[in-house]
C-alpha cells in the first residue's frame, strides 16, 4: 500500500477514493483516508423479472457513449468513456439511456450480467423507468447493485422493487476537501473497483 500510494503522489494524483470492508477500513485510516459515505450491496432474489422495457427508454448505442459520459463526468467526477465502451462492447443489448424533452441525456444503466451499474439519473422518475427496463432482462444470477448510502432515493427505489440489503462497505478518500462526486445522483456503482 506504501508503494501504491507513493507511486500516486509521485504521478501528483490529488485524490485516491476505494470502497473498504470493515476490516479494510481500519488498515486505510493508517494511511490518510477519511470515510465520506457508505455503499450498500442489495441482491433481488426471487421470482424472474417480469417487466417490459417502458416507452421512452431507448437501447444505447455506440453512437450515444460520449454523450452519457459527458452526463456522467461532472456527476461521477471523473471520465469514464473508456469504461462506457468496455461495457457496451461486454453486454451488447444491455444498456439503457434517457433524454429529457430538451434531448438531452437525463439518465443511463448499464444491465451486466449478474449486476446493475453503473446507473445514474437526474430525477427519481428516469431512475425508475431504467429500472424497470433492466429488470426486463434475463440475468445469470440473483442481480445485484452498489448503491451510495447517500442517494436515499436509491435505496428506497431499490427495495420497492424487490432488492434486500446484503451489506455495506464504507466509501472513503484520500486527498482533496470533498469528494468529486455527485452521489446523490449515482443510483449503482459499476462495481466496488471502478466506482
Amino acid at each position: 500500500m506504501q508503494r501504491l500510494l507513493a507511486g500516486l503522489d509521485a504521478r501528483g494524483m490529488p485524490m485516491a477514493l476505494l470502497d473498504a470492508t470493515e476490516a479494510g477500513a481500519r488498515v486505510y485510516v493508517h494511511f490518510g483516508f477519511v470515510e465520506d459515505d457508505l455503499a450498500h450491496v442489495f441482491v433481488r432474489r426471487g421470482d424472474a423479472c417480469s417487466w417490459d422495457r417502458p416507452d421512452g427508454v431507448h437501447l444505447l448505442q455506440r453512437q450515444d457513449v460520449q454523450a452519457i459520459a459527458d452526463f456522467d463526468a461532472p456527476i461521477f467526477g471523473g471520465d469514464r468513456t473508456s469504461v462506457f465502451h468496455t461495457l457496451l462492447a461486454d453486454f451488447p443489448g444491455r444498456a439503457f439511456l434517457v433524454r429529457d424533452q430538451a434531448g438531452q441525456v437525463s439518465g443511463y444503466l448499464f444491465a451486466q450480467s449478474r449486476r446493475i451499474g453503473p446507473w445514474i439519473a437526474k430525477r427519481p422518475q428516469d431512475a425508475e423507468t431504467l429500472l424497470q427496463a433492466a429488470l426486463s432482462l434475463p440475468y445469470e444470477d440473483a442481480p445485484i447493485a452498489i448503491a451510495p448510502k447517500m442517494n436515499t432515493a436509491a435505496v428506497e427505489l431499490l427495495e420497492r422493487f424487490g432488492f434486500q440489503y446484503a451489506r455495506s462497505c464504507r466509501h472513503m478518500r484520500r486527498g482533496g476537501s470533498h469528494m468529486p462526486a455527485q452521489r446523490t445522483l449515482v443510483y449503482a456503482q459499476t462495481n466496488f473497483a471502478i466506482g
